[in-house]
């Protein structure tokens, strides 16, 4: 460990009486401040425990509710992608039609249900788009 320096006032009557007695006063005064602080050369610097385990705690909370966050946004994604199924099966269902041709009230229907399941304002162009994709991705 290197040495940094620092400067201190010292009574100048002490100051004397320490150079006559031939004392370190730069080791004298490291060793003060070690009992100070509880700690000896020997030794590790003092940890708080508790201190240390809180802190991993918060961590591990912390990863916990981002993972927490991933999952659920990983649902409704899932979720969306069922909705979406859900309207093309009923679509395929119902009428002989290949599922390209999806009438605009099937765009309506998605645009209905986006809104009031996920709170997400669709566009026609928007509701097309997610149902043609839907239906490219399912190879149908």
């Amino acid at each position: 460990m290197s040495k940094g320096f620092l400067h201190l006032s010292i009574d100048t009557e002490l100051l004397a009486l320490a150079k006559s007695s031939k004392l370190n006063l730069s080791g004298e005064f490291e060793e003060w401040v070690r009992i100070r602080l509880n700690q000896n050369l020997d030794q590790e610097p003092l940890i708080d425990h508790d201190l240390e385990i809180a802190k991993h705690r918060q961590q591990i909370a912390k990863h916990e509710s981002k993972k927490a966050i991933i999952k659920t946004a990983e649902m409704k994604e899932k979720e969306k992608i069922m909705v979406v199924d859900n309207m093309i099966d009923n679509h395929l269902e119902l009428s002989n039609d290949k599922p390209e041709h999806v009438p605009e009230k099937r765009f309506k229907g998605l645009m209905f249900l986006f809104d009031k399941k996920f709170r997400i304002k669709l566009s026609d162009q928007e509701a097309k788009d997610i149902l043609s994709n839907r239906i490219k991705e399912r190879g149908l």
